[in-house]
């Protein structure tokens, strides 16, 4: 398992892909990755409302014009599985090294820097839906 805060579902279905490959999940274990899953979609909803209701304003990824929604996901999927790839390394490291304690923030920099100007890098799917659904459901200029 992955210790610390873990935020991302990307990397839950890691973990959860991981386990069932290796055949060393148990029952308990899968449906406590499943309930991650749960409370992280509800965390983001909740993380979007906060953030609205103390900024009063809305963010969103948006999509580069000069790309197509299939690129923005294509490269979202890239981002994204750099990032999981190595919060599963890190998470299978024995010692606590700096190399191993950096990693995963430089795949977070690398990919804002690589897809950010195209999807916004957010590499977290249940993020970007929650700041995204309340920005089209409470930005004046949007509708749903």
């Amino acid at each position: 398992m992955i210790a610390g805060g873990q935020f991302n579902p990307a990397v839950t279905l890691g973990v959860i892909g991981k386990v069932w490959f290796n055949k060393s999940g148990t029952r308990k274990q899968y449906l406590e990755l499943t309930l991650y899953i749960a409370v992280q979609f509800i965390g983001a909803i909740l993380g979007a409302f906060f953030a609205y209701a103390i900024t009063n304003d809305t963010f969103e990824f948006e999509i580069n014009s000069d790309y197509s929604l299939g690129g923005a996901i294509a490269i979202e999927v890239l981002i994204t599985s750099i990032l999981v790839c190595n919060a599963l390394i890190v998470g299978d490291l024995e010692e606590s090294t700096l190399m191993s304690t950096m990693s995963i923030p430089v795949s977070v920099i690398g990919g804002v820097l690589l897809g950010g100007h195209i999807s916004g890098g957010c590499m977290n799917p249940f993020a970007c839906f929650a700041l995204n659904f309340f920005h089209a459901l409470l930005d004046e200029d949007n509708t749903i």
